[in-house]
């Protein structure tokens, strides 16, 4: 069995302010979850800073970059499992590709811990960039009194 699904990507390096018209929404193929894979559906992607050099040159830690491809952390539903310690219907964290469906390799995601939290604060306030600026606050400001 096959799925097509529809995958963001970039039309073309933005130049300043990026535009709709950098982005192009086109359809992929993908093939069914092989042992250690997952069938996910990104709910939430970030839209970190650092993601815009990234779309200026095309390149960045995932190869596809170099095809416009864009990825990022996401938090993902996953829709089927052939993968040890993932059940359908758990949410992970990881880096993925802005599309409707992916499959891909269990390696790398975690699941995410049910909580009455919102699942998207771990790709903000909770995640790597709340504790950055956490970090920045108490580590090198150093705030105090007065």
């Amino acid at each position: 069995m096959t799925l097509t699904t529809r995958r963001v990507r970039l039309a073309r390096k933005p130049e300043h302010a990026i535009e709709t018209t950098d982005f192009l929404i086109d359809e992929v193929v993908l093939d069914e979850p092989q042992e250690g894979q997952l069938l996910l559906r990104p709910l939430y992607l970030s839209l970190d800073p650092y993601l815009l050099s990234f779309m200026r040159s095309w390149s960045g830690p995932q190869r596809d970059w170099a095809e416009g491809i864009i990825s990022s952390r996401y938090i993902a539903q996953v829709l089927a499992s052939k993968a040890e310690g993932f059940v359908e219907g758990d949410l992970v964290i990881g880096d993925g590709h802005w599309q409707d469906l992916e499959v891909r390799s269990a390696k790398g995601l975690k699941l995410v811990a049910a909580s009455s939290l919102s699942p998207s604060l771990h790709l903000g306030v909770i995640g790597a960039p709340g504790v950055t600026a956490w970090a920045g606050v108490t580590d090198v400001l150093q705030p105090a009194q007065g």
